[in-house]
């Protein structure tokens, strides 16, 4: 009877498997933290998004009112609301325009945000008197 010698033999060891197993691992975690903060910075971008046009539809709405509105009223600023179908919050604050302008201008400023989600947005506008 002769013996088989396993030198011969052709594929992988179990060291050989553990090591194959433990980059492909470590490749995957790469993958998995990649698309973790692709998600959230997708998140963030969308709320951003969300932000500006809810602030760019106030800042119209102001814009849309008479000079002397009550929502145009510095001495009622700051105003603040929240919208229903995002649940941000909305502020806008409005002064007299600086001298020489004083008494025919209005400086707008919208703020939407929801707080520790993201940064601001701010929008301003100067409103003029009506003619």
């Amino acid at each position: 009877m002769q013996m088989i010698s396993l030198k011969d033999e052709q594929g992988f060891t179990l060291i050989e498997a553990m090591i194959a197993l433990m980059v492909l691992t470590i490749g995957v975690l790469g993958m998995m933290t990649l698309q973790t903060t692709a998600i959230r910075s997708n998140y963030r971008a969308s709320t951003m998004t969300t932000a500006s046009n809810v602030a760019a539809g106030q800042l119209e709405q102001l814009r849309s009112l008479p000079f002397n509105s009550a929502n145009l009223n510095p001495a009622n600023s700051p105003f603040t609301t929240t919208d229903p179908a995002s649940g941000l919050t909305i502020t806008w604050n409005v002064n007299n325009a600086p001298a020489p302008m004083v008494g025919n201008a209005k400086d707008i400023s919208v703020t939407v945000n929801r707080p520790g989600a993201m940064p601001p947005v701010v929008f301003s506008y100067r409103k003029f008197r009506d003619l």
